[in-house]
């Protein structure tokens, strides 16, 4: 399978690099084409037309909905009437609309789409080791499968079109609950003299960086 990757920033690159060590030919395009050009063994792409050309399957990792809904359906956009059978995934965090919306204009070109968000941060982009979170037709998922395995020790199909996003914004809305909650918790132990950062360094979690700034 011919892989396409887009997007090589703090996420991308790790994850593309994967791919490769995955042993899969992989074509890459980034607007910073120095970006593109780091990734030893992948070819660079001019613009994201060629690189869903050359691509059967087309990873999408860009940092905000507005650059998405460009990449895919602006002006110079990727959707046309070219890419018939191909397999399109968008790995950025983005909202239900936008996803639901990117598999109806894939879908009109005879295109799969995945909504594939991902957890785990740059170090789990580098390590192989992120958790990627699906959404989409089964048959999709399992063709881009093997890809996903190159990059992610905890892959899961959540279910249809929007899935894999709505799986994705419940985590993050999770993970905003309860740093707050941290905070509110270990002001009021602060403020009774209860707890100190030292008591807690010993404890890597998700809120570890929360306690700190809180605490110090």
């Amino acid at each position: 399978m011919k892989v396409g990757f887009a997007g090589l920033g703090n996420m991308g690159g790790g994850m593309a690099r994967n791919v490769l060590q995955g042993g899969f030919e992989l074509f890459v395009y980034n607007r910073t084409r120095a970006k593109a050009e780091a990734i030893e063994g992948a070819v660079v792409m001019d613009a994201p037309r060629d690189l869903v050309r050359e691509a059967d399957l087309v990873l999408v990792c860009l940092a905000d909905i507005i650059s998405g809904r460009e990449f895919f359906m602006g002006e110079e956009g990727v959707v046309d009437d070219t890419v018939e059978g191909k397999i399109f995934v968008d790995h950025g965090t983005v909202d239900l609309a936008t996803s639901r919306d990117l598999h109806a204009a894939c879908g009109a070109q005879g295109a799969g789409f995945l909504d594939a968000p991902i957890s785990g941060g740059p170090e789990g982009a580098s390590a192989g080791t992120l958790a990627i979170m699906a959404g989409g037709e089964p048959d999709i998922f399992e063709r881009a499968r093997p890809v996903f395995d190159a990059m992610g020790s905890n892959v899961v199909h959540m279910g249809p079109a929007g899935a894999g996003t709505a799986a994705k914004l419940a985590n993050q809305l999770m993970v905003g609950v309860n740093s707050l909650a941290c905070c509110e918790a270990l002001t009021m132990a602060r403020q009774v003299g209860a707890v100190s950062y030292t008591h807690l360094r010993a404890h890597e979690t998700s809120l570890h960086l929360v306690c700190r700034l809180l605490l110090e």
